[in-house]
């Protein structure tokens, strides 16, 4: 196949991979040996199809041409201060781009006038965006000229210097590409010299090597998947591509929203080539409302001093002049495989023995066993020993309002009898917990059933049981459709100390969705009593466990999405046997 040809397969193939690139360069550069004119314009076409791409082209090189073919007549005479600027650092010019404005999206271009004067003193030019201020151009490029897009003109350089033009814009501006392309097309003396990256208009699908979709490998599927810009201002986007050492506009995301933390939560993809699915967690917030710095030193302190599953996890903290951010691996175990939530396996499985499989590789993980082993007994006032995922204030007039007759929500529940139980002292077995193990924060390996942690950012010491009894509120108050008569679940909740760890045996098919819900339930309070068997005995256990139960709705009852009537008849259930 000819070269032609080659470049033309690589055109109309959307899924051409470095590789491809790569191959063809090497097979231009090898056919057509001395041929330096058909070699320079066959890289020029080759730079401008990975331009449309966002793939680095850098190491695609243009070939000098011969000195004996060279125009030598009259050659001009430079003066021996235009002979020290007769060239510029193309590499010092991208670094600065990366160094000193991550958020901004930039090209470089050589303007090659073939008049046979190879030894015109060299300027540059920076061409900039509205959005951009033109004083800080200078101060931070020096260019020999500047000005905006609009006003820009070719023809307006002057003749008798060689130019480096370097483009620069917002990664947020608009229609850049388009302008570019123009620009190229419409002067066919610019080359193409480095890296470009950019934000793509309507024709963004061009930019990616892969299908934006499959970038996360189905592990947030309801949620649509952005350009990091899309959601953030500069310094945010800035402070993130921190993380990843890369200036690119094109870091893809999900937007998770807010965490308990009050800060803003996104699921960030660094990379877009083929084979590549890694994926970070990254919360950023303002300074002025951030608990991110005590967020990391607790994971440091819980999480990163053990290795899971063969590697020590590492998280990283950064902070810009308003905001602080916490980079975490997506998954605790491997951040390279494809995984989905355990609310969707639940939805999805009608299986005993898979559900199953996970409810025990859950507290088989290796992370809840280390902090099993650290369990030590403490005496505490109940409400205090839960004071880390909920503020009883903030509960307390969420159930004052679902009980006034402007919601009428009827319950049985004495509200003079949850406050006496929740200033009552307890002697508790205390251990690191996740803390918000819910089931969007564990991540299920699709074929393997293997899972995964995600999300520490309210890990930290809490009485034993507290992830058990997170996992089964999240299964009763949010994956149990909603218009289920609440008043069937009541046999997990009646006499809930004799009956709780024998309500519905697994074992046998699932007959309904209740059925289903119930023998999970069962099989978590199991797994809790078989766990903790030698710290303590089975009632002071039993206890702790719904201690825990009613934290977490405490917890719950103030989030429209949870199931607060049934939340209501679970509380007016264990809070008697609390009182003692």
């Amino acid at each position: 196949m000819d070269i032609e040809a080659r470049l033309q397969n690589i055109l109309e193939n959307p899924k051409a991979s470095t590789a491809d690139f790569d191959s063809f360069y090497l097979d231009v550069v090898s056919a057509l040996g001395d041929d330096t004119t058909q070699i320079n314009e066959y890289i020029k076409r080759l730079k401008s199809i990975c331009l449309e791409r966002a793939i680095d082209h850098s190491k695609y090189k243009y070939r000098e041409i011969s000195p004996s073919l060279k125009k030598q007549d009259n050659p001009p005479k430079i003066e021996e201060d235009a002979r020290a600027i007769s060239s510029i650092d193309i590499q010092q010019i991208v670094l600065a781009c990366r160094e000193k404005a991550r958020f901004l999206s930039f090209s470089v271009f050589r303007l090659n006038m073939d008049d046979g004067d190879h030894r015109k003193p060299c300027k540059m030019m920076v061409i900039f965006s509205e959005s951009l201020n033109e004083d800080w151009i200078h101060k931070t490029y020096h260019p020999d000229s500047a000005t905006s897009f609009s006003d820009f003109h070719i023809k307006s350089l002057d003749p008798s210097h060689s130019w480096v033009i370097l483009c620069l814009f917002h990664s947020s501006d608009r229609g850049t590409v388009n302008w570019i392309k123009n620009l190229l097309r419409e002067n066919q003396e610019l080359l193409i010299l480095d890296l470009a990256d950019y934000e793509s208009g309507e024709r963004e699908d061009h930019c990616w090597k892969k299908d934006r979709k499959k970038l996360f490998n189905g592990t947030v599927p309801d949620k649509p998947s952005l350009l990091i810009h899309d959601l953030l201002d500069a310094e945010q986007e800035c402070l993130i591509k921190d993380f990843f050492g890369s200036n690119t506009g094109f870091l893809v995301c999900s937007d998770l929203k807010g965490g308990f933390s009050g800060a803003r939560v996104i699921l960030v993809a660094p990379n877009i080539g083929p084979g590549d699915p890694r994926k970070f967690v990254v919360k950023i917030c303002e300074k002025s409302k951030s608990k991110l710095r005590r967020e990391f030193e607790q994971f440091q302190n819980l999480v990163s001093q053990f290795w899971i599953e063969g590697q020590l996890l590492v998280a990283e903290f950064k902070e810009s002049s308003h905001y602080e951010a916490i980079c975490y691996p997506f998954a605790s175990a491997d951040t390279m495989r494809s995984s989905i939530s355990f609310t969707k396996k639940y939805k999805e499985s009608d299986s005993v023995e898979v559900l199953q499989s996970i409810i025990n590789n859950i507290f088989n993980h290796s992370l809840c066993r280390k902090w099993r082993e650290q369990s030590r007994k403490r005496t505490s006032v109940i409400s205090e020993a839960f004071s880390g995922i909920v503020n009883i204030a903030d509960s307390a007039i969420s159930l004052n309002y679902l009980i006034s007759p402007d919601f009428s929500y009827k319950t049985d529940l004495d509200l003079e009898q949850l406050n006496k139980v929740l200033k009552s002292k307890a002697t508790f077995l205390i251990c690191p917990n996740h803390g918000d193990f819910h089931s969007d924060n564990i991540q299920v390996q699709a074929e393997s059933n293997e899972v995964f942690l995600i999300d520490f950012g309210l890990t930290d010491q809490y009485p034993a049981g507290l992830d058990y009894a997170a996992l089964e509120a999240s299964i009763r108050f949010k994956l149990l459709d909603h218009s289920v008569d609440s008043k069937i679940l009541l046999p997990l909740d009646s006499d809930p100390l004799s009956k709780f760890d024998n309500l519905i045996r697994p074992g046998e098919p699932f007959k309904s969705e209740i059925d289903k819900a119930q023998k999970l339930c069962s099989l978590i309070r199991e797994r809790f009593l078989n766990d903790f068997a030698e710290k303590g005995s089975i009632k002071d256990l039993k206890f702790q466990y719904l201690c825990c139960l009613l934290g977490l709705c405490l917890r719950h009852i103030k989030y429209p999405n949870m199931n607060r009537r049934y939340i209501l008849q679970v509380l007016a259930q264990i809070v008697p046997p609390l009182d003692i």
